[in-house]
Protein backbone atom coordinates (compact mmCIF):
# COMPACT_ATOMS: atom_id res chain seq x y z
CA UNK A 1 0.00 0.00 0.00
CA UNK A 2 1.45 3.25 -0.69
CA UNK A 3 1.43 6.01 1.03
CA UNK A 4 -0.54 9.01 0.84
CA UNK A 5 1.03 11.93 -0.35
CA UNK A 6 -1.54 14.49 0.15
CA UNK A 7 -1.87 13.16 3.82
CA UNK A 8 -0.70 16.67 5.01
CA UNK A 9 -2.69 18.61 2.71
CA UNK A 10 -4.79 20.78 4.64
CA UNK A 11 -7.15 21.12 2.37
CA UNK A 12 -10.21 18.72 2.97
CA UNK A 13 -10.34 15.79 0.36
CA UNK A 14 -13.56 13.87 1.86
CA UNK A 15 -11.64 11.79 3.83
CA UNK A 16 -12.56 11.43 7.74
CA UNK A 17 -10.33 13.09 10.13
CA UNK A 18 -8.83 9.70 11.82
CA UNK A 19 -8.28 8.33 8.53
CA UNK A 20 -6.09 11.26 7.54
CA UNK A 21 -4.63 11.41 11.31
CA UNK A 22 -3.92 7.64 10.65
CA UNK A 23 -2.15 8.14 7.22
CA UNK A 24 -0.42 11.04 8.85
CA UNK A 25 1.01 8.49 11.40
CA UNK A 26 2.14 6.16 8.61
CA UNK A 27 3.84 8.44 7.15
CA UNK A 28 5.65 9.65 10.51
CA UNK A 29 6.83 5.58 11.06
CA UNK A 30 7.94 5.72 7.51
CA UNK A 31 10.27 8.40 7.88
CA UNK A 32 11.48 6.76 11.12
CA UNK A 33 12.18 3.83 10.16
CA UNK A 34 13.82 5.55 7.08
CA UNK A 35 16.37 7.17 9.53
CA UNK A 36 16.52 4.24 11.79
CA UNK A 37 16.96 1.21 9.27
CA UNK A 38 17.41 2.10 6.10
CA UNK A 39 19.92 5.33 6.17
CA UNK A 40 21.90 2.73 8.35
CA UNK A 41 21.92 -0.03 6.23
CA UNK A 42 23.31 1.75 3.52
CA UNK A 43 25.61 3.18 5.56
CA UNK A 44 27.00 -0.07 6.69
CA UNK A 45 27.19 -0.95 2.58
CA UNK A 46 29.15 1.94 2.41
CA UNK A 47 31.82 0.98 4.63
CA UNK A 48 32.26 -2.72 4.07
CA UNK A 49 32.46 -1.54 0.15
CA UNK A 50 29.26 -3.40 -0.82
CA UNK A 51 28.24 -0.29 -2.83
CA UNK A 52 30.90 1.94 -3.72
CA UNK A 53 29.59 4.96 -5.95
CA UNK A 54 31.88 6.88 -8.25
CA UNK A 55 30.72 10.27 -8.28
CA UNK A 56 27.77 12.27 -7.19
CA UNK A 57 25.09 10.75 -9.91
CA UNK A 58 26.23 7.46 -8.65
CA UNK A 59 25.48 8.20 -5.36
CA UNK A 60 22.34 10.18 -5.80
CA UNK A 61 20.63 6.36 -7.91
CA UNK A 62 22.00 4.09 -4.74
CA UNK A 63 20.18 6.30 -2.47
CA UNK A 64 17.31 6.82 -4.86
CA UNK A 65 17.07 3.21 -5.48
CA UNK A 66 17.15 2.50 -2.12
CA UNK A 67 13.91 5.23 -1.15
CA UNK A 68 16.37 8.02 0.16
CA UNK A 69 15.81 11.03 -0.24
CA UNK A 70 19.11 14.04 -1.20
CA UNK A 71 17.96 15.72 2.03
CA UNK A 72 19.97 12.98 4.15
CA UNK A 73 23.09 13.31 2.24
CA UNK A 74 24.07 15.32 5.46
CA UNK A 75 23.57 11.76 7.48
CA UNK A 76 25.67 9.95 4.89
CA UNK A 77 28.55 13.19 5.04
CA UNK A 78 28.94 12.87 8.72
CA UNK A 79 28.47 9.10 9.25
CA UNK A 80 30.21 7.42 6.71
CA UNK A 81 33.32 5.63 8.21
CA UNK A 82 35.05 5.85 4.67
CA UNK A 83 37.10 9.01 3.27
CA UNK A 84 36.09 8.78 -0.41
CA UNK A 85 32.51 8.80 0.74
CA UNK A 86 32.75 11.13 3.14
CA UNK A 87 34.73 13.56 0.45
CA UNK A 88 31.71 12.31 -2.60
CA UNK A 89 29.12 13.73 0.22
CA UNK A 90 30.20 17.09 1.08
CA UNK A 91 31.07 17.37 -2.95
CA UNK A 92 27.06 16.60 -3.81
CA UNK A 93 26.04 19.44 -1.00
CA UNK A 94 28.75 21.72 -2.14
CA UNK A 95 27.63 21.27 -5.79
CA UNK A 96 23.55 21.54 -4.74
CA UNK A 97 24.22 24.45 -2.62
CA UNK A 98 26.24 26.00 -5.47
CA UNK A 99 23.53 25.30 -8.05
CA UNK A 100 20.62 27.25 -6.25
CA UNK A 101 22.18 30.23 -6.20
CA UNK A 102 23.56 30.05 -10.07
CA UNK A 103 19.86 29.49 -10.53
CA UNK A 104 19.06 32.67 -8.54
CA UNK A 105 21.51 34.40 -10.45
CA UNK A 106 19.70 33.29 -13.74
CA UNK A 107 16.24 34.23 -12.52
CA UNK A 108 17.40 37.70 -12.04
CA UNK A 109 19.12 37.36 -15.67
CA UNK A 110 15.61 36.64 -17.09
CA UNK A 111 14.08 39.72 -15.09
CA UNK A 112 16.34 42.41 -16.65
CA UNK A 113 14.71 43.53 -19.71
CA UNK A 114 17.84 45.66 -21.01
CA UNK A 115 20.24 42.30 -20.45
CA UNK A 116 17.68 39.84 -22.09
CA UNK A 117 17.93 35.87 -20.93
CA UNK A 118 20.33 35.33 -24.33
CA UNK A 119 22.84 32.24 -24.23
CA UNK A 120 25.43 34.49 -23.88
CA UNK A 121 24.64 36.56 -21.01
CA UNK A 122 23.89 33.41 -19.60
CA UNK A 123 26.94 31.75 -20.37
CA UNK A 124 28.71 35.05 -18.75
CA UNK A 125 26.69 34.69 -15.73
CA UNK A 126 27.53 30.94 -15.06
CA UNK A 127 31.24 31.57 -16.27
CA UNK A 128 30.98 34.36 -13.04
CA UNK A 129 29.56 31.76 -10.64
CA UNK A 130 32.35 29.27 -11.14
CA UNK A 131 35.46 31.21 -10.96
CA UNK A 132 33.81 33.31 -8.09
CA UNK A 133 33.31 29.69 -6.81
CA UNK A 134 36.65 27.92 -7.35
CA UNK A 135 38.61 31.53 -6.65
CA UNK A 136 37.73 31.15 -2.67
CA UNK A 137 40.94 31.40 -0.41
CA UNK A 138 39.51 30.91 2.97
CA UNK A 139 42.39 31.07 5.77
CA UNK A 140 44.39 28.59 3.89
CA UNK A 141 46.83 31.70 1.66
CA UNK A 142 47.96 35.26 3.12
CA UNK A 143 45.77 36.45 -0.46
CA UNK A 144 42.19 37.33 0.76
CA UNK A 145 39.41 36.45 -0.84
CA UNK A 146 36.76 39.21 -2.58
CA UNK A 147 33.93 40.35 -1.20
CA UNK A 148 31.58 38.51 -4.06
CA UNK A 149 33.55 35.09 -3.47
CA UNK A 150 33.14 35.47 0.26
CA UNK A 151 29.75 36.44 -0.02
CA UNK A 152 28.67 33.38 -2.45
CA UNK A 153 30.47 31.30 -0.05
CA UNK A 154 28.63 32.44 2.58
CA UNK A 155 25.65 31.60 1.29
CA UNK A 156 26.55 27.68 -0.02
CA UNK A 157 28.36 27.32 3.66
CA UNK A 158 25.04 28.79 5.56
CA UNK A 159 22.51 26.42 2.78
CA UNK A 160 24.87 23.30 3.56
CA UNK A 161 24.56 23.70 7.32
CA UNK A 162 20.59 24.28 7.24
CA UNK A 163 19.35 22.01 4.53
CA UNK A 164 21.98 19.26 5.34
CA UNK A 165 23.16 19.60 8.77
CA UNK A 166 27.11 19.88 6.91
CA UNK A 167 29.77 22.14 8.14
CA UNK A 168 31.80 23.17 5.04
CA UNK A 169 35.48 24.27 6.16
CA UNK A 170 37.09 27.21 4.60
CA UNK A 171 39.96 25.44 3.54
CA UNK A 172 37.69 22.91 1.74
CA UNK A 173 38.92 22.95 -1.62
CA UNK A 174 42.48 22.33 -0.41
CA UNK A 175 40.66 19.65 1.08
CA UNK A 176 38.37 17.78 -1.92
CA UNK A 177 39.07 17.02 -5.33
CA UNK A 178 38.16 20.21 -7.41
CA UNK A 179 37.96 18.52 -10.45
CA UNK A 180 34.75 15.99 -9.21
CA UNK A 181 33.53 19.46 -8.16
CA UNK A 182 33.38 20.59 -10.97
CA UNK A 183 31.84 17.76 -12.61
CA UNK A 184 28.89 17.83 -10.81
CA UNK A 185 28.50 21.26 -10.99
CA UNK A 186 28.53 20.78 -14.75
CA UNK A 187 25.86 18.06 -14.48
CA UNK A 188 23.73 19.67 -12.39
CA UNK A 189 24.08 23.07 -14.57
CA UNK A 190 23.92 20.62 -17.73
CA UNK A 191 26.35 22.48 -18.86
CA UNK A 192 29.00 20.87 -21.56
CA UNK A 193 32.50 21.80 -21.52
CA UNK A 194 34.92 21.82 -24.19
CA UNK A 195 37.90 20.65 -21.93
CA UNK A 196 37.73 17.54 -19.50
CA UNK A 197 37.47 18.82 -16.17
CA UNK A 198 40.28 16.19 -15.48
CA UNK A 199 42.64 19.07 -17.64
CA UNK A 200 42.11 21.96 -16.32
CA UNK A 201 44.26 23.66 -13.82
CA UNK A 202 42.30 25.60 -11.69
CA UNK A 203 45.47 27.78 -10.50
CA UNK A 204 46.21 29.41 -13.61
CA UNK A 205 46.26 32.94 -13.38
CA UNK A 206 46.43 35.03 -16.58
CA UNK A 207 50.11 37.47 -16.78
CA UNK A 208 47.82 40.47 -17.81
CA UNK A 209 45.32 41.06 -15.25
CA UNK A 210 46.69 38.38 -12.44
CA UNK A 211 43.36 37.14 -11.45
CA UNK A 212 42.64 32.79 -12.72
CA UNK A 213 41.25 32.41 -15.88
CA UNK A 214 40.84 28.67 -15.34
CA UNK A 215 37.54 28.74 -17.41
CA UNK A 216 36.74 31.50 -20.14
CA UNK A 217 33.62 31.83 -22.52
CA UNK A 218 34.84 29.87 -25.17
CA UNK A 219 35.34 26.83 -22.72
CA UNK A 220 31.50 26.64 -21.93
CA UNK A 221 30.33 24.99 -25.28
CA UNK A 222 26.66 24.90 -24.36
CA UNK A 223 24.15 25.20 -21.28
CA UNK A 224 20.87 23.58 -21.68
CA UNK A 225 17.83 23.82 -19.47
CA UNK A 226 16.72 20.83 -17.52
CA UNK A 227 13.11 19.07 -17.49
CA UNK A 228 13.19 16.28 -14.42
CA UNK A 229 10.49 13.91 -15.99
CA UNK A 230 9.71 9.99 -16.92
CA UNK A 231 8.82 8.28 -20.00
CA UNK A 232 7.48 4.67 -19.75
CA UNK A 233 10.59 3.34 -22.22
CA UNK A 234 13.54 5.03 -20.30
CA UNK A 235 15.24 2.17 -18.58
CA UNK A 236 14.96 0.97 -14.77
CA UNK A 237 18.09 0.65 -12.65
CA UNK A 238 19.00 -2.25 -10.67
CA UNK A 239 17.06 -1.11 -8.00
CA UNK A 240 13.90 0.03 -9.81
CA UNK A 241 14.65 3.87 -9.93
CA UNK A 242 13.67 5.06 -13.67
CA UNK A 243 16.82 7.46 -14.98
CA UNK A 244 15.89 10.86 -15.14
CA UNK A 245 15.38 12.28 -18.87
CA UNK A 246 16.90 15.85 -19.39
CA UNK A 247 15.48 16.90 -22.68
CA UNK A 248 17.86 19.90 -24.37
CA UNK A 249 15.73 21.29 -26.93
CA UNK A 250 13.45 24.23 -26.27
CA UNK A 251 10.19 22.99 -27.91
CA UNK A 252 10.73 19.58 -26.28
CA UNK A 253 10.87 21.50 -22.58
CA UNK A 254 8.16 23.34 -23.26
CA UNK A 255 5.40 20.44 -24.65
CA UNK A 256 6.83 18.76 -21.28
CA UNK A 257 5.72 21.20 -19.09
CA UNK A 258 2.12 21.79 -20.73
CA UNK A 259 1.89 17.81 -20.43
CA UNK A 260 2.61 17.46 -17.01
CA UNK A 261 0.01 20.95 -16.28
CA UNK A 262 -2.39 18.73 -18.52
CA UNK A 263 -1.83 16.32 -16.40
CA UNK A 264 -2.59 18.10 -12.92
CA UNK A 265 1.46 18.01 -12.15
CA UNK A 266 3.74 21.30 -11.40
CA UNK A 267 5.56 21.90 -14.69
Amino acid sequence: MPLNPDAYFHLSNGKEKADKISEQEEILRAAQKLKDEVIGKLLDDFNNVEVDPLNGEQLKRVMHSCGINMRYIGRLCTQAELNHIRELCVIEVIARSAKLLIKDGLTFLADDEEAGFQTQNIKKCVLHYLLEIFNYQGDSTPMASSGSVQNIWDFITEHARKKFAVTVEKDILGRINMSCLLVSLCSKLNLKLRRSPRDIDFFSVNPTTGERDWIRMEDIEYISPIVKDFTEDQPVLNGGCKEEVYPTSLSIVIESARSRDAAGKRS
